[in-house]
């Protein structure tokens, strides 16, 4: 059965999985004025319970859906999320968050909507995430107090998908990434090497302990697979080329 969940204590991480470790078919939101809200849509402790989040609605969180320490199998799959905000700045906070503490990993997000997905690295980083058949829409939908109570939409860190400093081995197959321009222009990827004003679709290294800026020593690049991902910078599909009779992509040398 669907639930709604609203107005939860200021701060606080509100868990929204029932007593059979799943959510499906809710909707979790809050008041748009409300801020630094942690929305956690699966189990927190490793190893943990296997979680299914599935076709869920969550909007105006701090982050809207985020993984806190999680291993091994948990799936979040066709969930709309949007309107993932800090009250008072321009900062586009993480929407679909694999990991927010230290160790996630080996998790599956499939076929969501969000206007990001990746995993931050705040508090330690993660690992073995797999993204398929995702969609990003690049920012958030609606304007909100973005500082000295001006209404607007977020204008820093912007990125489709985002692995921060020191996480690894991400996955990325089959997705549609859009990323914004606001006024400096679009990239394909920021990295700890070529990193520019432009808005990224990938944003690989960056936001080390939580701080824009901070790149870590090429760990998340080096680490990343991507295959099969649309997104409007080249205007394709990007993929590596098939070995011939291989089953999985193999990189070109």
């Amino acid at each position: 059965m669907g639930h709604r969940v609203a107005h939860p204590r200021q701060g606080s991480t509100v868990p929204l999985i029932d007593s059979t470790n799943n959510s499906r078919d809710s909707a979790h939101s809050q008041p748009p004025g409300r801020q630094r809200r942690i929305t956690s849509l699966a189990p927190q402790g490793a190893p943990g319970p296997i979680a299914t989040v599935e076709n869920n609605i969550s909007l105006w969180w701090n982050k809207p859906i985020v993984l806190d320490t999680i291993g091994r199998g948990n799936v979040i799959a066709y969930n709309y999320v949007d309107q993932a905000i800090i009250m008072g700045t321009r900062w586009q906070e993480n929407a679909l968050d694999g990991a927010h503490q230290t160790f996630s990993h080996f998790d599956l997000f499939e076929g969501n909507w969000a206007p990001n997905v990746g995993s931050d690295s705040t508090h330690g980083n993660a690992g073995w995430m797999t993204f398929f058949r995702d969609y990003t829409s690049g920012r958030n939908s609606f304007s909100y107090n973005i500082g000295e109570r001006q209404p607007g939409r977020p204008n820093q860190n912007l990125r489709a998908a985002g692995v921060d400093a020191w996480n690894r081995e991400h996955t990325f197959v089959g997705n549609v990434f859009n990323t914004v321009d606001v006024g400096q222009g679009l990239v394909y990827e920021a990295t700890p090497r070529a990193h520019s004003a432009g808005s990224p679709v990938y944003r690989l290294g960056d936001n080390g302990g939580g701080a824009g800026g901070v790149w870590d020593d090429g760990t998340a690049t080096s680490l990343v697979f991507r295959h099969g991902n649309w997104d409007n910078v080249t205007g394709t599909v990007v993929g590596i080329p098939l070995s011939r009779g291989a089953i999985f992509p193999t990189p070109s040398t």
